[in-house]
């Protein structure tokens, strides 16, 4: 529907996403690729407005801005400007050094307008003191975020915070796994019986889970994708790469 209201507008980036498209389902050739560098600015003129707000853009298939990440000044300033970039744009943000002035701008912010958030963390490693305090302290601004996506290890009681602070209900939730069997019992017990994960239609768990305490979130009435990730034995480099080079290893993201 974008490529097509573009098309008719008469503006560029809406053949600039038609090809990137054909492109991405291996329909190329010299003369689609010609065309695409013919066209590389128009996808430029589209990001300049916003240009100085972001610190990298990722496109989706269709060559159409999908995510952004950026600092809490840039975000403040640039606001309307990011959001102008597409109507399913990803903020991704690093959220636990943040001064008191910094999360209360942030507070100030819907960022529920953007299709989704990722916090990331800006530790290395992350300390239990910050897992406990950083989604608690950034309450108010996930409070209207429907689709959030935790890249940050945190805790359950800051998950039972955030599931309990809502103004529009969680739709979609990706969360680390938890680095002890205890925590992870706790983490699918929050998940499983707090009335603001109820909600949830989408539930991703990036780590290996045991099969049977995760069976319990498939009673979330909600719920239509879980997915939870799992441990892969890869082996030597050595032979990893010459399975791969044999197509004998599946693509691995």
């Amino acid at each position: 529907v974008l490529i097509d209201a573009l098309l008719e507008a008469g503006d560029p980036f809406g053949e600039f996403m038609s090809l990137t498209a054909e492109k991405h389902l291996g329909k190329t050739s010299a003369k689609l690729e010609a065309r695409l560098v013919e066209l590389e600015s128009a996808r430029e003129a589209r990001l300049a407005p916003a240009s100085a707000f972001f610190s990298a853009c990722l496109d989706d298939e269709m060559g159409l801005p999908s995510e952004v990440h950026c600092s809490v000044a840039q975000l403040r300033k640039g606001f309307d400007a990011l959001l102008a970039l597409g109507p399913k744009l990803t903020l991704v943000l690093g959220l636990d050094r943040l001064s008191p002035s910094e999360l209360k701008a942030l507070g100030q912010l819907d960022l529920g307008r953007f299709f989704a958030v990722k916090v990331r963390s800006a530790y290395e490693p992350v300390t239990d003191a910050v897992k406990a305090t950083t989604v608690e302290r950034l309450m108010l601004a996930l409070s209207k975020v429907s689709r959030l996506r935790l890249e940050h290890l945190t805790t359950t009681r800051a998950l039972t915070a955030l599931a309990a602070n809502r103004k529009v209900p969680l739709r979609e939730l990706g969360v680390p796994p938890p680095e002890t069997e205890a925590e992870k019992v706790d983490l699918v017990k929050v998940l499983a019986t707090h009335a603001g994960f109820r909600s949830l239609e989408a539930l991703s768990i990036s780590g290996s889970m045991p099969k049977k305490l995760i069976a319990s979130l498939q009673g979330l009435p909600k719920l239509r994708s879980l997915w939870v990730a799992r441990t892969i034995p890869l082996g030597p480099s050595k032979e990893l790469i010459s399975a791969a080079r044999a197509g004998k290893t599946a693509l691995l993201e």
